[in-house]
């Protein structure tokens, strides 16, 4: 058998040493998400079909969950593979809503899958690190531009290419399109439409505009010569939604809310990144209400979106009767990695001190556990199990990126080979080798 058939399409698994890169970008991303203090949490990978399924196109992507010998009564509730974090997040709030404080600030870092074509960059089971702030009936706007700042300040400690983060709100939008005359049971198609400028071009998403058949050509050309996919610099906003001269209540309150975003934004300081207003963006799923955004990394925009979030005021309404507003930013960890891989891991390898303690013949087993257990205080350490040929070893360590070679020789001096540089360092005994790593 083929070993490329071994496993399902659209499934990753890491090497060791790709590994301890993605492992630690996650330590990175929990650190800083700490500092603004969201507080860690986990939910269940399996949940009912029934919670996490949406009005959207996201139900065509769901896998359900059953035995392979199903044993079921008919009335069982169906249950699935969750398809992101923010819907299990909701129910996870309305079932542990006593034992929380509001606003209630969290992050999470795990798995999440959908039933897609598999394509670079994009996964059937991939790590999304979400942060959202959940509040009891009003979340103030302050957290909106937290979510996006702690997001991007994440992107930055990556070290990663430029990148640039496009923001709108559906509220402007939405009121655009009812002024046109859009009707409420066809806005989620043009909504949709315009999610897919980037995939498919302006004059598709025209031509989907008129097979929706409200518009008219001249409608659909004027709608995109004022609005429709522009991009604006946060500094510009004001003016660009004054000379828009809205007369929609709900667009005059979007457009009121991007100012405010605008506003707030200016004041985060980036070093490799730039925030703009981008009114193409919409966001596909069905449940945020306002503020959206995107991202894409200079040079790899063909990998799509790698941090994308919003407001939803009405998520965890759907659940329970209780009015918990919420705002939430995600970072696509396994998409993310996939551009670090095209740009090169070694770029981001990780140095840190690591042992290898070579086995000679003469060598007693009892004694260079001794000493591992002595190294292993403060570093990473393992013992080659066999007395073997030494290049067979060093060998062995370059392959587990081991840094260091301990040979302790017959005379109980020891010999410590560097094997990136290869230099190395003698020492007269244990104590004064174990002293020099302290």
């Amino acid at each position: 058998m083929n070993t490329t058939e071994l496993s399902p399409k659209g499934f990753r698994e890491l090497t060791p040493s790709s590994q301890k890169i993605f492992n630690r970008m996650v330590e990175q991303i929990s650190k800083l998400y700490q500092g603004f203090g969201y507080e860690n949490i986990h939910t269940n990978a399996i949940e009912y079909l029934d919670v996490i399924n949406g009005s959207d196109d996201t139900s065509k992507e769901i896998f359900s969950v059953g035995r392979a010998q199903s044993e079921f009564k008919k009335d069982d509730r169906v249950r699935a593979l969750r398809f992101d974090l923010t819907k299990p997040f909701a129910r996870y709030v309305i079932q542990n809503y006593n034992e929380l404080a509001f606003p209630f600030k969290r992050f999470q870092i795990q798995q999440s899958w959908r039933g897609e074509r598999p394509q670079k960059g994009r996964y059937r089971e991939f790590f999304q690190a979400d942060v959202d702030v959940v509040a009891n009936e009003n979340l103030p706007f302050f957290y909106d531009s937290e979510v996006l700042e702690i997001s991007v300040k994440a992107l930055e400690k990556l070290n990663l290419p430029k990148f640039t983060v496009r923001i709108n709100n559906r509220k402007l939008v939405q009121g655009i399109f009812e002024s046109y005359g859009i009707n409420a049971a066809s806005l989620p198609m043009y909504l949709r439409a315009v999610d897919k400028i980037e995939k498919i071009g302006k004059e598709n998403v025209i031509n989907d505009f008129l097979e929706i058949g409200e518009l008219t050509k001249e409608k659909i050309e004027d709608l995109f010569e004022k609005v429709l996919d522009k991009k604006i610099a946060l500094d510009q906003v004001d003016s660009f939604l004054e000379g828009l001269n809205l007369d929609n209540d709900l667009a005059i309150q979007g457009a009121r809310e991007l100012k405010q975003m605008a506003n707030s934004l200016m004041q985060i300081e980036l070093e490799n990144g730039q925030i703009i207003l981008d009114t193409s963006i919409i966001r596909g799923l069905d449940y945020y209400t306002g503020f959206v955004f995107e991202t894409n990394l200079e040079g790899y925009e063909s990998f799509g979106s790698i941090l994308s979030g919003g407001r939803y005021e009405n998520l965890i309404a759907d659940l329970s009767n209780k009015k918990l507003p919420g705002v939430g930013a995600s970072i696509g960890l396994s998409r993310l990695f996939a551009i670090m891989e095209e740009i090169g891991l070694e770029k981001y390898s990780i140095s840190e001190n690591s042992f290898l303690i070579a086995n000679m013949e003469y060598n007693d087993i009892n004694s260079l556990r001794e000493i591992a257990y002595k190294i292993r205080d403060k570093n990473i350490c393992e013992i080659y199990p066999d007395a073997v040929k030494l290049v067979k070893q060093i060998k062995f360590a370059e392959k587990k990126d081991y840094t260091k070679l301990v040979i302790i020789e017959e005379n109980n001096t020891i010999t410590l080979k560097n094997l990136e540089s290869r230099d190395q360092e003698n020492f007269a005994n244990i104590d004064e080798f174990i002293n020099s790593l302290n």
